[in-house]
C-alpha cells in the first residue's frame, strides 16, 4: 500500500519512517522481560502458530502468573529472569 501523492501532505502527516528506522528504536528495556523462552519451547511454539496468539493473551489476561500457565500446559521451556 502507498499514500496518493500528496495525500500525507494535505493531511497534516509527518513523512513516513523506514523500517529501518521503526527497527531502530527501543522498545522495552530488559527489566521488562516477564520470561525467556528457551530455543526449544519456540520450536514448540513455532511447529503450533496459533499458540503464539494464546500466549499473548494469557499473558494480557493473567500476567506472569497466566503466562506460566500457558507455558507449563503446553511443555515450553522457558525461564523467569532474575530481577535485581
Amino acid at each position: 500500500m502507498t499514500w496518493s501523492m500528496g495525500l500525507r501532505k494535505r493531511l497534516g502527516l509527518a513523512a513516513e519512517r523506514s523500517d529501518e528506522e521503526i527497527a531502530g528504536e527501543e522498545v522495552g528495556t530488559s527489566d521488562d522481560t516477564l520470561a525467556v523462552i528457551t530455543p526449544d519451547g519456540w520450536d514448540v511454539l513455532c511447529a503450533r502458530p496459533a499458540d503464539l496468539a494464546h500466549l499473548l493473551a494469557a499473558t494480557e489476561a493473567g500476567g506472569l502468573t497466566g503466562l506460566r500457565a500457558f507455558l507449563d500446559r503446553r511443555g515450553i521451556g522457558y525461564s523467569i529472569p532474575v530481577v535485581g
